[in-house]
């Protein structure tokens, strides 16, 4: 199966020809490490052949990340509460495991968080409400006009497959300025 290697590495030369960021690039890999587990040797090591010192984001190694759940609660708090009262509080909120969300949030931020994360939406469904394709789509992730905040794991056709969401409110938004340029 190292036909996954190669596609990954095509994508990620693809990237840089078009320009994408590191951080973008490194979270692809991120990813994909993340989705091919049995891989995942291969695909860090194709990486730095393409990219030398590429940098994996520090949450998917399990040692970096079983240390980060045991230090960090104080320091992701303080974050936290210096964030409330802004969108960004909210889009912290959702994208922090619910685990830790019943530790640092309140009940009704727990259940406006909630709420946040039972109405975003799949890439299928932003395509249909901005009438995008999903290389289009993915574009707009990749340069940051419309990032999605979190992934969530669903199943699709009995396998647990890695999903983007993106909030409905920044959608919305992202629909309303896309509407005001053309005119």
């Amino acid at each position: 199966m190292t036909d996954i290697v190669q596609t990954l590495k095509r994508r990620l030369l693809t990237m840089q020809t078009d320009g994408t960021s590191a951080e973008r690039q490194a979270r692809f890999i991120a990813d994909a490490v993340a989705c091919n587990k049995r891989f995942a040797g291969r695909i860090k090591k194709m990486a730095n052949s393409v990219v030398p010192g590429l940098e994996l984001p520090a949450s998917m190694t399990s040692a970096k990340k079983k240390v980060c759940q045991e230090v960090c609660p104080d320091k992701l708090k303080k974050q936290l509460d210096e964030l409330r009262g802004t969108m960004d509080f909210w889009n912290m909120a959702v994208s922090i495991t619910a685990a830790r969300r019943r530790q640092l949030l309140t009940a009704d931020e727990m259940k406006r968080t909630n709420q946040i994360i039972y109405s975003s939406l799949l890439s299928g469904d932003v395509c249909n409400l901005l009438g995008l394709s999903v290389s289009e789509l993915n574009k707009l992730d990749a340069i940051g006009q419309l990032p999605h905040r979190y992934t969530k794991r669903i199943e699709i056709g009995g396998r647990q497959v890695f999903a983007r969401c993106w909030l409905l409110h920044e959608v919305a938004t992202f629909k309303d300025a896309r509407v005001n340029i053309s005119k």
